[in-house]
């Protein structure tokens, strides 16, 4: 979802070694944690605001689990886009994906592929947890696809991922937890959960968890941001129902307007979506990725 996991430029605290979510030692079933966060089953569908102005729409959610890297995956895409109006002055058509192993909740890779005004970039990262390292191909703007490996901490997770993770959590107020992220290069991400509010959105109206990451490096939809505070339902399907960030443009909001099911007809997506705008990367960027030797 857009500004969802902003790239935040602030001091980050200390991080704990990465272990099952807390949520998942307290069933015996993966499966059944992972429906109760949506994994494999919803979409949710939001409404972007700066200021008071609705300028954009964005989804986040998991309808399938796939095939990748020779494992089954639950699939979670991301996207976000301006509105017609905005396309003239600014146009956003970015998406976003991960994959997340069925079996062990472990993050197995991300693509990124974004189209921010007159910025592009467009990469895939293919994690080898056992191995400890990273191989991404990575297109920025119109330049020719660029290979990289690097280290990587065992059991990172990529941000889109992470966001599960915490869902999963038995979040309380006064707790923080911390998980790694890596996105090419590894982070520690820390989430506060400052307290209870009840949230009014055009979905309805919801007591809320309101949690604040704490987090430097790069973000999923935004290159640079100020502060974050993310509402989720207050029960086991912690779904996030408002986004606040103050970023370079201002205030922006993201609150959620529906949500999807996999057991209803799939919502059209904008073929904008599908085959990216803006040349050889974008077009690139929608192939699958390469298995990890």
């Amino acid at each position: 979802m857009p500004l969802i996991l902003l790239g935040l430029d602030v001091p980050t605290t200390g991080h704990a070694a990465i272990d099952a979510p807390m949520a998942l030692k307290e069933t015996t079933s993966l499966a059944e944690v992972a429906r109760t966060i949506g994994l494999g089953r919803e979409d949710y569908v939001y409404s972007v605001s700066w200021g008071m102005i609705k300028v954009g729409r964005s989804s986040l959610g998991s309808y399938d689990i796939v095939p990748f890297n020779g494992k089954e995956a639950y699939h979670i895409v991301s996207t976000a886009r301006t509105l017609p109006f905005f396309d003239t002055f600014y146009k956003v058509r970015d998406r976003n994906e991960s994959w997340l192993e069925t079996k062990t909740f472990i993050s197995m890779g991300f693509g990124k592929h974004l189209r921010e005004g007159r910025f592009r970039r467009s990469e895939t990262v293919i994690y080898d947890h056992a191995a400890g390292k990273f191989m991404a191909t990575v297109h920025k703007n119109k330049g020719e696809p660029v290979q990289e490996e690097g280290p990587m901490k065992p059991m990172a997770y990529d941000v889109l991922s992470a966001l599960y993770w915490v869902r999963a959590q038995n979040l309380k107020v006064g707790q923080e937890i911390s998980i790694d992220v890596n996105t090419r290069q590894d982070w520690p991400l820390a989430v506060r959960v400052l307290g209870e509010e009840r949230i009014r959105v055009p979905a309805g109206e919801f007591q809320c968890l309101k949690v604040e990451p704490v987090l430097r490096g790069e973000g999923i939809f935004i290159q640079k941001g100020k502060s974050m505070q993310i509402w989720f339902t207050n029960d086991a399907r912690k779904i996030p129902i408002l986004v606040k960030a103050d970023v370079f443009i201002g205030a922006v909001k993201a609150e959620l307007e529906e949500i999807i099911y996999s057991d209803l007809p799939k919502p059209k997506v904008p073929e904008d979506f599908q085959e990216p705008e803006g040349g050889r990367e974008d077009s690139e960027a929608s192939d699958s990725p390469k298995k990890m030797e």
